[in-house]
């Protein structure tokens, strides 16, 4: 019952996203309840991310050019999930007919090497999930994307 939990708590939902024209793709939404130690959304240190599709298509390509295995970037997708989640500050914001997508997260909260433990939890719900190739591909370019950007903000 939620007038039980202790002040101050956080209830955080998690997924994984891809858009597809003016669809949502979800994999996994789950929910995290966390007590204490967090930052309020207006003591945040937000920016916005505006994803440029064409640079995170360069960095997919590039991706897709390593020669490494499905379950190699089944893992390093996962990692890069974990080093933005704590980071977000309300998800992806898609505006129906535009091309344009953001994110607005604090970069404080960026994981520079998530617990390896998460890193393999994360990377077993994706695989169950059985994404492509040329998905995660995708998927790891805007997370490294994102990360950088956030990183180095202008």
């Amino acid at each position: 019952m939620i007038s039980q939990l202790p002040i101050p708590a956080v209830v955080r939902f998690f997924f994984v996203a891809r858009f597809h024209g003016n669809k949502i793709e979800l994999w996994d939404l789950k929910a995290e309840l966390s007590y204490g130690n967090y930052k309020s959304r207006e003591k945040m240190n937000l920016i916005t991310v505006f994803i440029d599709e064409e640079k995170v298509r360069e960095i997919a390509s590039q991706l897709s050019q390593e020669p490494k295995s499905w379950d190699d970037f089944v893992w390093l997708f996962a990692e890069a999930e974990l080093r933005l989640l704590p980071a977000y500050a309300g998800g992806a914001r898609y505006q129906q007919g535009a091309d344009s997508r953001a994110i607005d997260l604090d970069p404080d909260l960026l994981v520079d090497q998530p617990a390896e433990d998460d890193i393999r939890k994360l990377a077993e719900e994706i695989a169950r999930s059985h994404p492509s190739l040329q998905d995660l591909h995708w998927y790891l370019a805007e997370r490294r994307y994102i990360f950088g950007v956030s990183k180095a903000p202008e």
